[in-house]
């Protein structure tokens, strides 16, 4: 599986001109996947890309299955929307591949990757809607620490963390946002109810303002365990 993100943009100029483009992505039977003329009414990620440039980034929602490996197809033409043109001109084409984290899939309590007390395991996210679930044995009455730190705390990912417990229902016991250095998240909570397994998710912060740009990259997830005597920190 991974994700797929292409750009098409006129170098010429940025914003309007004679070439409006469309992209259109096809598997190897020929059967169209997803098409884009005009960022189909959404922000790109790249935002230098004009007001008729095209931007395919798969998948995009959470419905639309991620690529397997094989081969693909892009097919650049002009747009049927734009007949007021001369739809003549040059283009630049760009093509980014997206590799999904070994843990996939994980997005699931029952598919979470098993991450031990004082480890770091690497994750990546390709698209807002790609969620890495992790489990851990905690003790109760300890404290935990979480750490998700993207190596760029304000590049292209602005990564969310919870902390879940698994006693029947699932309840989130602490999120973070923005806690750790930058957008990268953090948290330091305690203590655990009770000794058991407890679940993290990381994922890309679906509140940001620039939810188009800060939402795929890689990160590592750091996990530890402490006990105290005496006053604990507040959390």
């Amino acid at each position: 599986p991974s994700a797929q993100n292409w750009i098409l943009d006129n170098w010429y100029d940025t914003f309007l001109h004679d070439l409006d483009p469309k992209i259109e992505l096809f598997d190897a039977g020929g059967t169209l996947i997803y098409e884009n003329d005009d960022n189909n009414a959404l922000l790109p990620l790249d935002t230098e890309l004009g007001t008729l440039d095209a931007e395919l980034v798969y998948p995009r929602l959470p419905f639309e299955p991620p690529l397997m490996i094989g081969t693909y197809y892009l097919k650049v033409t002009a747009s049927p929307k734009s007949a007021f043109l001369t739809n003549v001109g040059s283009y630049k084409l760009t093509l980014e591949l997206v590799e999904p984290d070994a843990f996939e899939p994980d997005n699931l309590p029952t598919l979470a990757t098993e991450i031990l007390d004082g480890e770091t395991a690497t994750g990546h996210t390709i698209t807002q809607w790609d969620w890495d679930m992790f489990k851990f044995e905690g003790e109760s009455g300890s404290f935990i620490e979480i750490s998700v730190d993207t190596k760029n705390p304000c590049g292209r990912l602005d990564p969310v963390v919870y902390l879940w417990s698994h006693l029947g229902q699932p309840a989130m016991l602490h999120p973070s946002w923005d806690e750790g250095e930058g957008l990268d998240a953090y948290i330091l909570w305690g203590p655990l109810p009770y000794t058991g397994t407890y679940y993290i998710e990381v994922g890309a912060d679906l509140m940001t303002r620039n939810l188009q740009t800060e939402n795929y990259d890689s990160y590592e997830l750091s996990v530890s365990t402490f006990t105290y005597e005496g006053n604990p920190p507040a959390t």
